[in-house]
């Protein structure tokens, strides 16, 4: 992670640099948003993923995809399900997918997007547990629904690995 480290999150910042990280982060999305996809828009402005509970993550080694599943909101906006799914994934990374996920409860800090070049994009994210994550892309869907407020609860993300069509 570029701006929300783990460093940031934990307060090992002085105040004055902790306030900068932020608007930096802004400024560098708003100089570059023109060059976002509609869907990385959305994903930068719109949707906070902060506290988002991951519920499940689906490689499929086929296409190289990764479907991340959680439930984002609070009490003021509202909750919702979010499913991202990430396509043309460079570098899967399944083992590490699996310790990171299976069977945990995994909360996302924070998350920031990077511009890469040749249509590539990274998303970052950073977990109540240790290990952050790094996916490098080309393209990306989102699906939002609804959900109560109850269902946003801590709960063992499942792990599944499509290995064939």
């Amino acid at each position: 992670m570029k701006y929300f480290t783990r460093d940031w999150c934990s307060g090992k910042y002085s105040d004055d640099k902790n306030r900068k990280i932020s608007p930096t982060y802004d400024e560098y999305i708003e100089s570059n948003y023109r060059l976002l996809p509609f869907s990385l828009k959305l994903l930068s402005r719109e949707l906070s993923l902060h506290d988002g509970l991951i519920t499940s993550v689906e490689v499929n080694k086929v296409y190289n995809n990764i479907a991340l599943k959680s439930i984002c909101g609070d009490l003021s906006s509202g909750y919702f399900l979010l499913n991202i799914g990430y396509l043309k994934v460079e570098q899967l990374k399944v083992v590490y997918l699996e310790e990171l996920f299976n069977g945990k409860k995994v909360e996302i800090l924070y998350d920031e997007l990077e511009i890469l070049g040749d249509d590539k994009y990274s998303h970052k994210l950073i977990f109540n547990k240790k290990g952050d994550l790094d996916i490098t892309f080309r393209d990306l869907e989102i699906q939002i629904s609804n959900v109560l407020p109850s269902r946003y609860m801590p709960m063992d993300c499942t792990f599944l690995v499509i290995e064939e069509d």
